[in-house]
């Protein structure tokens, strides 16, 4: 009994002892917490606070655009989500810059640039602008190509690294058309496609070994009215013949441009040194600049009248895809998120006019037509201007057509009025592998379209007519919105796609310019001549990215590390268009072109 007592006194002080570093554990758990989170709190901070940077007078805005630019950066201030300065951003930087008494000129130094050739022109207009304040631009380059050349043309002088290892390398406009169907064919797998349009060719891809003629015929088309405007634009900045720009490009013996050649061609107009580039613009002191990333945008005016921007850009469909976290590939239109911000500016008193900016190959004819139905609710109270980018055709040009005013670069691509469908069949891949597919169904469409099984002739027609009747709705609301007959829409319709330049020539835009000109043209229908822009979707940090991506995606990883690859690109559009698929076989969708 004794024993038991002392035994149970020992545990006690024991489980006491016990209990006590447990406490001191889970208190120092806690602290560690608490730290923690005030170091991550201010570290996110940091991310998200705007840095700040003093400019000294007579400073020089440098303008380093290597990497990919895009017309809208939806995130800022992630460190893990880097993403080359947007369009958007630089030409309110530029205009900033153009009446900012500290800035005297502007380095330009374009690098390996990427970026659309619609909006590569919008910088390039945005440069010449910029020269109306009487400041300098001078570019400097050790390697140029098509689109960093061209940008640098708009520059007062043009300084080219001497060296023999560097020079311009002027190639012209093309383009690679990869065709799978051999390779889907070996698979055992066939893409059935249907189209209204003979020009529609957005499908073929995967269902052809080579490119139709209707198709070629308008991509050719295009591809000449982009060379034209190429040549033009240098000619004019460079103040040459365009023979003998065209020479350049089409009778030059050396494929690289060395300096001596581009001295003589005119291309340049010194060989120096980056060293001493920079010390010719200093007079040998201490040069200032500021790298535009880190230049501060215009403080909005404090007008009471406001126009809404809204970015609409990418593929368009109906749900938001979570396969593409921690991708640059967050660009989707997505009609519950562009419906909000219509409502949202429509309510919004202070808001006297909308301006669209679409760049979207279409995609979802459903989706689509909601944001058709919203923009045509709102124009009845506010006027709606659509600018386009890069693209707006297709379902991008649906959602387009019913605006009160349409502008476009000239070598925006547009049109691609038509529909297809496209759906798989892989029944002899299952042969192939030995897998039998048995079906059980009650009802007359529970099986309709299974990839499992090579569809029947009445099936294929159940879609065609649906999707005769979805052509005929998008010409007759084009017929509307551009005030032209059935006949005349259908003689530029057949999917065919338009540059900009022969968009306004059939009357599918209204004028040739940018993003500024469609601000411009909207405060003139609202009669308004004093206003502030504001930009939707808002800017957000790094809190709403965390809400937002929850996992990284396979494809992200393989985009990140083979993202320049033609392959990778092209296996990239196939997954978007199945996503689309995934609900509807039939879309609004443009033929894959990426010009470079």
């Amino acid at each position: 009994m004794n024993f038991v007592n002392i035994h149970n006194k020992n545990n006690g002080g024991i489980m006491k002892k016990v209990g006590k570093v447990i406490l001191w554990i889970l208190a120092i758990i806690g602290c560690l917490t608490i730290i923690f989170s005030i170091i991550l709190t201010s570290t996110i901070a940091g991310f998200v606070k705007e840095k700040k940077v003093k400019i000294a007078d007579n400073s020089y805005l440098e303008m380093n655009l290597s990497g990919i630019h895009r017309d809208y950066n939806k995130y800022r201030n992630i460190p893990f989500v880097k993403e080359e300065i947007s369009l958007e951003s630089i030409c309110k930087k530029l205009e900033t810059a153009k009446n900012d008494k500290r800035i005297q000129g502007i380095i330009l130094k374009p690098g390996f640039y990427q970026a659309g050739w619609a909006l590569t022109k919008e910088i390039r207009n945005a440069l010449l602008d910029f020269k109306k304040s009487e400041k300098k631009i001078y570019a400097y380059l050790d390697i140029a190509v098509d689109k960093s050349y061209y940008i640098s043309a708009s520059a007062d002088k043009i300084y080219l690294n001497p060296a023999l290892s560097g020079g311009i390398l002027l190639t012209g406009i093309g383009s690679e058309f990869s065709f799978y169907k051999g390779f889907f064919d070996k698979l055992g797998v066939k893409f059935i496609t249907l189209q209204k349009g003979k020009y529609k060719g957005a499908a073929e891809q995967l269902s052809r070994k080579n490119m139709s003629k209707p198709l070629k015929e308008s991509i050719v088309r295009v591809f000449d009215v982009y060379y034209d405007q190429y040549l033009k634009d240098i000619a004019e900045s460079r103040k040459l013949p365009y023979e003998k720009i065209k020479y350049i490009f089409e009778n030059r013996d050396k494929l690289f441009i060395n300096g001596k050649d581009a001295i003589k061609y005119g291309l340049v107009d010194e060989l120096i040194t980056e060293e001493d580039f920079y010390n010719k613009l200093s007079f040998g002191k201490e040069l200032n600049k500021i790298k535009i990333e880190d230049y501060p945008e215009k403080t909005a005016t404090l007008s009471a009248n406001k126009i809404a921007v809204i970015y609409a850009q990418g593929p368009i469909v109906m749900e938001r895809s979570k396969d593409f976290a921690f991708s640059p590939d967050y660009r989707y239109i997505v009609p519950k998120e562009i419906v909000e911000m219509l409502d949202k500016s429509k309510e919004d008193k202070s808001v006297k006019a909308i301006v669209m900016r679409v760049d979207s190959p279409g995609g979802s004819a459903l989706a689509s037509d909601i944001i058709w139905r919203k923009i045509e609710e709102v124009k009845q109270t506010k006027p709606v201007v659509v600018s386009m980018g890069n693209v707006a055709a297709s379902g991008g040009y649906y959602i387009s057509c019913c605006a009160n005013y349409i502008v476009a670069e000239p070598n925006t691509i547009t049109g691609s009025i038509g529909v297809i469908g496209l759906f798989p069949c892989w029944e002899n891949l299952r042969h192939k592998l030995d897998i039998n597919t048995e079906i059980i169904k009650r009802g007359k469409f529970s099986a309709f379209l299974s990839p499992n099984f090579t569809p029947s002739q009445e099936n294929i027609k159940y879609l065609d007519d649906m999707m005769e009747d979805v052509y005929v709705e998008f010409k007759e609301k084009v017929a509307k919105a551009r005030n032209l007959s059935i006949m005349q829409v259908e003689k530029i319709a057949q999917g065919r796609i338009w540059s900009g330049i022969d968009a306004k020539q059939n009357k599918l835009i209204d004028e040739l310019g940018g993003l500024d000109i469609a601000i411009k043209k909207a405060a003139e229908l609202a009669n308004i001549t004093a206003y502030r822009t504001i930009v939707m979707p808002h800017k957000k940090g790094i809190i709403d990215f965390i809400k937002e991506n929850k996992m990284i995606s396979t494809y992200s990883i393989v985009n990140s590390l083979f993202k320049d690859s033609k392959i990778v690109n092209d296996l990239k559009q196939t997954q978007i268009l199945m996503d689309i698929m995934k609900n509807e076989p039939v879309l609004l969708l443009m033929p894959q072109i990426e010009i470079n």
